[in-house]
């Protein structure tokens, strides 16, 4: 231990307890005491390496600070609450954010067509969203005349006019409910993702790529990745999916169909056949993360039809971990 570890490095590694019965390695989130993960910890961690606080004054005061407290402490489902942290943040996946990440190339509402769908608009401007105020409890004490954000919702009645935890949760349940209906009744075009997969033999490593193209088949979006694993053509092909719903699932991609070239893996991920036991565990696993998405396709192309993702999968020999691209174009394909 000693020869493999610095000093106060083994000293921490030799004070792990061990178990006799030898269980399954897991990982443990140091600042929850359960060493289960939660969001809360993450951000008031977050909070803490962002924010130090001046010695002799506290950050509990903040006024904004506050606002959070009152956000996070809302008697409302966990679901309507992250829905509120996000919309705090712009993080929603509007079609304002998502053209600005050149993933879409209009960003019109579809509900009214007056404006772009950005939060504020689809929460509080929209036609429809007007109406749902208008019929609440709300309309008469929201002046939704000079709210452009959904933190200037909640800020005026809530942290300067003092209204009560139960009103807020009422308010942000409301827009949660606009928003929850603008994903099940707007009609949203899949955007097409493009995957593949790359073996170097060599150097015992496999490249994955994800390549999301506009209707002129140019690459908006794409990611190039090197995974230290000497994984077979039908393992990194499934693993290429794998990254294909992840990465679409973390840029705000909510209708995706997901292109790649084994048919092997495209009929398992259909149902159409059963998947080969070295890469099960993988379909599976993109099966389950695809409830996560409101609408998921699988489709089949060969490599003459993939060539952008297969120059990117082979791009991936030449970086160190990963590399994205965003609003660029990749240097290996232009």
């Amino acid at each position: 231990m000693d020869a493999l570890f610095v000093p106060h490095e083994a000293e921490i590694v030799k004070g792990i307890t061990l178990s006799s019965r030898l269980p399954d390695d897991k990982q443990i989130w140091a600042e929850a005491p359960n060493g289960l993960f939660t969001v809360r910890s993450a951000y008031k961690l977050t909070i803490t390496m962002s924010c130090p606080v001046t010695r002799g004054e506290s950050s509990d005061s903040s006024p904004v600070h506050s606002f959070w407290m009152t956000m996070w402490n809302l008697p409302i489902p966990h679901k309507v609450r992250h829905f509120g942290w996000r919309a705090r943040r712009d993080n929603l996946p509007t079609k304002t954010n998502l053209m600005k990440r050149k993933v879409l190339q209009e960003d019109s509402c579809d509900i009214c067509g007056v404006e772009s769908e950005s939060v504020g608009h689809i929460l509080l401007r929209c036609l429809k969203a007007q109406e749902a105020w208008e019929y609440s409890k709300f309309s008469s004490s929201l002046n939704l005349v000079g709210c452009q954000t959904f933190y200037d919702l909640m800020w005026l009645p809530f942290m300067i006019e003092g209204a009560d935890e139960n009103q807020a949760a009422r308010a942000v349940t409301i827009a949660w409910a606009l928003w929850h209906n603008r994903n099940e009744c707007g009609s949203f075009t899949p955007i097409k993702t493009n995957v593949d997969g790359a073996i170097f033999s060599a150097q015992k490593v496999v490249g994955l790529v994800v390549a999301i193209q506009n209707d002129k088949r140019r690459v908006e979006v794409a990611l190039s990745k090197k995974i230290l694993a000497p994984l077979g053509a039908v393992e990194a092909k499934a693993k290429a999916f794998k990254a294909g719903l992840l990465f679409a699932k973390g840029i705000g991609i909510q209708d995706v169909v997901l292109e790649g070239g084994s048919i092997i893996v495209y009929n398992a991920l259909c149902e159409k056949s059963f998947p080969p036991a070295s890469v099960e565990s993988v379909v599976l696993g993109v099966l389950e993360m695809a409830k996560d998405l409101r609408r998921v396709e699988f489709s089949y192309v060969r490599r003459q039809g993939n060539k952008p993702a297969h120059l990117l999968a082979k791009h991936a020999s030449c970086i160190d971990d990963y590399i994205a691209w965003i609003e660029e174009n990749p240097c290996c394909i232009e």
